[in-house]
Parts: C-alpha cells; structure tokens; sequence
C-alpha cells in the first residue's frame, strides 16, 4: 500500500470499497489490508467507514461523552499506530481534532440509503473478541449521546436500525470512519537537479535550539528518487558507545527513531523510501568518494545547534562527519570526513564531536 493507494481514492466513487491499512482479520488475528467503503467525497477528499466491525470493545466504562471516551483514546492511539504506515497518515484529515471517529447518528442516517445499507457483517477476528451478532450482523458504535441516560450512546442494531446501547457493552463492534484527503502535495524535490539545494523537514538549526527548515543537498537521482545530504552538520554525537557496527549502533537507532520522527512531517515522510531497511542513514565511505567530485565538495560546517553540542571543528571551521563504514581492522574505530573533506579519516566510534550528515532517498513520483 502507501503513496499508491492515493489514486484508487481519487478514481473511487460513493459505494465503492477501497483497501488501505492493515489489522487482525482472522480468528489467528492475521493482519490483513483493511477494505472501506466511501461514503462521500467533498472537493479533493473522501469520507470511508470499515467495511466490516474489525473489533469488539466497550464505548467506555460510565458515560456518553465521546470526547473523553476510552473507545476515541483507542481509535486515535493504539488503532491509528499500529493500522497505517506513515505514507497512509499522510493523508489521513484530521476532523474535528481526531484521525479516526466514529460515524455520528446524524452522519449514520445521511450516509446510507437505508437500514439494509447500514447493515455490517464481523471479521472473523471480531468475531473471536466475542462481538455480538444476529443473523450474521453485528451491532457497532456511533459517537452521538443517547438521551435515554448518561451511560447509553447511539449504535446501528444487526437488522441496520438506529438504536441505543449501554455504554458498558463488550460486544459493541467497531467500524472506524475517516477522511482520506487527496489534495496536491508541493514535492520540493520534484524539478531538482544534481548539486541543487533544497529544503524539507524542520531540525534545531541555532546555538539556542531554534528550529529551522533543514537545507539538503541533492546528490544524486536515480530511477524517479533522489539521494539526498543535509548541506550542513545537523548534531554532534557518538556513532556508538562501544562498536563500529552500523546495523546495531546508536547512531542508527537515533537518526531512524528521534530524529526521524520529529524533523519530518507525515506529508514529508510519505516522499521518503527506505534503503537498506534504513529511512535515514549515513553515508559509506564509497558513496562519499562517488556522489562528491573531491574533497572541497566533501567539506562541511556545523550548524551553530552542532557546534553548541560540541562537534569539532578544524581551523577553516568546517566539521568532522561519520560515515556508516566500520574500519576492518579495529571494532573501536569507523571511517569519517575530516574536515579537510577527506575520506577515511578514523574515528574513535564513542567520540562524541563528530558532525552527524543525514542522508535519505526521497521520491520524486508526486
């Protein structure tokens, strides 16, 4: 699935069923593409619900208020993390401060047809979570208060009628709706040139920590993807505390997991292909020698934020920044730019002034 989903939503009509994201499916609790059906679409969006109840939970243990509800925490939380890629979160519309809802009573009765249209068969996985069913239909959830007391809330019955159900109720099956927005996203790398620069995703760029748009140097472009560099040293840390092992060093954890998840937007991340398993990454020390004409080319200076970490710096104030390659005759020990932009420099793996240069793959395919 991912960024290719995009153009079944944007062919897609009312009634048509759509596969995006992934949940427990089966009675084993397989995780299967999840099928939606679309509701509406308005402009450049479109409104679906579950094909299916893909679970059975309570709307909450004492009240009404979808706001403060467990059933909304879990929808927007455990369910929206663990079903969609960062690509899918990408066009995931917030509405109404949620990514993931339940379908209002109002919305349950404007959205289908009739009471035959709003009838909802289970996964077997739901199933298996003891979800209520009659005739091979379930009953599942809306969000909308019931007036009959504090502690009952609007649901569709088996037979597709709009009812009401105690808010206790395990066997409540839910049909998680959501809107899926299409609307042209602004690639910045889309006409960019090799040696071009440009920027994307947003990292502490002063000795303050002020955060600034991250400047990245395109180094090459490859079957419809580019390979980028951040222009300037964006930190200064260790590569590790004890192993020049790029697979399991700190290093990688840190620019895959923190820095990662907290420069780039869901949209930026959704341009972002892996490599090597990798979404960020550092260079090798063959790829610093062939996508860098010389070593003036190699050169680079840290930001103050980097310089304010500590990262060294030599006397023409440019940096020394790791590379991935680990040297072959001492585990301590992995290759590095110096700051006179050559390659091979050793560096001890737990110094902790080495300039961090990110690299990724970016798409260019929207």
């Amino acid at each position: 699935m991912g960024n290719n989903a995009l153009p079944e939503f944007e062919r897609a009509n009312v009634g048509d069923y759509v596969e995006f994201g992934r949940y427990p499916q089966t009675e084993e609790g397989e995780v299967l593409p999840v099928e939606w059906q679309v509701l509406a679409r308005e402009n450049n969006r479109v409104l679906i619900i579950s094909r299916y109840g893909l679970d059975a939970r309570r709307f909450d243990e004492s009240s009404n208020n979808w706001g403060s509800s467990e059933i909304r925490k879990w929808l927007n939380g455990e369910f929206y993390t663990g079903s969609f890629t960062a690509e899918e979160k990408a066009f995931i519309e917030s509405f109404n401060q949620d990514n993931i809802f339940l379908l209002s009573k109002k919305e349950a009765e404007k959205y289908f047809a009739d009471e035959a249209a709003r009838k909802c068969k289970l996964t077997a996985y739901a199933k298996a979570k003891v979800a209520f069913v009659n005739d091979d239909f379930c009953s599942w959830w809306l969000r909308s208060p019931s007036p009959y007391g504090s502690d009952y809330v609007y649901n569709v019955s088996y037979d597709g009628y709009v009812d009401s159900l105690y808010v206790l109720a395990f066997d409540g099956s839910v049909r998680p709706a959501l809107w899926i927005s299409f609307k042209s996203y602004s690639n910045p790398f889309k006409n960019a040139n090799v040696g071009n620069y440009v920027k994307f995703g947003r990292y502490p760029q002063t000795a303050k920590g002020d955060v600034h748009p991250v400047k990245w140097r395109v180094l090459a472009i490859e079957d419809n993807k580019a390979l980028v560099i951040s222009h300037y040293g964006l930190d200064a840390r260790l590569f590790d505390s004890e192993s020049n092992d790029w697979s399991e060093s700190e290093i990688r954890w840190w620019l895959n997991g923190e820095f990662y998840n907290s420069t780039f937007s869901y949209k930026e991340k959704a341009l972002i292909k892996s490599f090597n398993q990798d979404n960020v990454f550092l260079l090798s020390d063959g790829e610093a020698e062939k996508y860098f004409a010389n070593s003036d080319e190699r050169k680079c200076k840290p930001t103050s934020y980097a310089k304010a970490k500590g990262a060294l710096t030599g006397d023409n104030d440019c940096g020394y920044w790791w590379l991935r390659s680990s040297y072959p005759y001492n585990s301590d020990i992995v290759f590095s730019v110096n700051c006179y932009g050559d390659v091979n420099f050793y560096y001890d793996v737990y110094d902790n002034y080495g300039s961090v240069r990110p690299a990724l793959w970016v798409s260019l395919e929207f």
